[in-house]
């Protein structure tokens, strides 16, 4: 990479103009703007790396229910990255809304298990089979 340079002018095919979106990305996604509302058991540190993570995003907010259970709000650009974020949390996230970033998860999930499902002997086997024994 040659002809990097720090400062100037930003490059010709930005738009400044659009950087206000730039505030709903989880990270280099553009999509279509969605009002997301998560619910996180209290598992583990979970509550506490969710109100964490919250606190980065200038649009997030969390509310703590009277089970220790956290309501997450955001609204997000695109749904990869923050299905991405959930799936970190295993069972212990439950999507609400939207119904899209809902059922991208539970296919994703049912993906994961067919996999397992498929797979003869299971892991075990694999590992056996392929000298990881």
């Amino acid at each position: 990479m040659s002809g990097l340079k720090a400062g100037g002018a930003p490059h010709q095919e930005l738009d400044p103009s659009k950087g206000d979106r730039l505030k709903f990305a989880m990270g280099s996604e553009n999509g279509p703007l969605f009002k997301v509302v998560i619910r996180f058991k209290d598992d583990f540190n979970v509550p506490d790396k969710v109100k964490r993570d919250a606190a980065l995003r200038p649009s997030a907010s969390w509310q703590e229910e009277p089970d220790g259970c956290v309501l997450f709000y955001d609204t997000v650009a695109g749904l990869g990255e923050i299905s991405r974020w959930v799936r970190q949390f295993g069972a212990s996230a439950q999507v609400l809304e939207p119904p899209e970033l809902c059922n991208k998860i539970k296919e994703g999930a049912r993906r994961k298990l067919a996999r397992y499902e498929r797979e003869e002997g299971g892991p075990k086997q694999w590992m056996k089979q392929n000298g990881h024994s």
